[in-house]
Parts: C-alpha cells; sequence; structure tokens
C-alpha cells in the first residue's frame, strides 16, 4: 500500500512537472512568435525612417534651390535697377544740355 502511495506521488510529481514543461514549450513558441513580430515591425519602421530621410534630403535640396533662386532674383533685380539708374542719368545729361542749348538760343535771340 506504500509502495502504491509513492507510485502516485511520483506519477503526481511526473505529470506536474510534463504540464510545467508543456506550459513552458508554450510560453517559449509565443515569446518566439512575438520576436518575429518584434522583428518585423522593427523592419517595417527602419523602411519608414528610410522613406522619411529620403524625403528631408529632397526638402533640404529644395531650400537650397530656393536659396540660389533668391540669390539669383536679387541679383538680376540689382542688376535692372543699376541699369535703370544708369538711363535715367544719362536721359537727365541729355535733357540738361537740351535744355542749356535751348538757352542758349534764346539768349542769342534777344
Amino acid at each position: 500500500n506504500e509502495e502504491k502511495e509513492k507510485n502516485v506521488k511520483v506519477n503526481r510529481k511526473l505529470k506536474d512537472k510534463r504540464s510545467n514543461e508543456k506550459e513552458m514549450m508554450e510560453q517559449l513558441t509565443k515569446c518566439k512568435l512575438d520576436l518575429v513580430d518584434a522583428r518585423e515591425e522593427l523592419s517595417i519602421r527602419d523602411c519608414e525612417l528610410d522613406k522619411k530621410d529620403v524625403e528631408i534630403d529632397q526638402l533640404k535640396t529644395r531650400v537650397v534651390n530656393q536659396e540660389t533662386l533668391c540669390m539669383e532674383g536679387q541679383c538680376m533685380y540689382g542688376a535692372e535697377l543699376v541699369s535703370r539708374a544708369s538711363k535715367a542719368k544719362n536721359e537727365f545729361s541729355r535733357l540738361k544740355t537740351e535744355l542749356e542749348l535751348n538757352e542758349e538760343k534764346v539768349a542769342s535771340r534777344k
């Protein structure tokens, strides 16, 4: 009878041990699946970050291009102003000379 009770206890312990092992294997499998999911998520996020890096580089290029266009525009506008000022100065000189000639003509008629 004692032997039987010992066998029952040993069998229970073995059964509990097998149950624990099964539970641990299930947990291990779940952890492995979670790891695979996490790696996939990481890969997706890496791709998204790469896309954002490309977008940032494109925006930086656009900013540089706009700055260049603005600088060129300012230079062109400045050159245009200088040209207009020069033309206005020449026109003023011409009109002044013409006025002086007309004044001389009027003075010579008197």
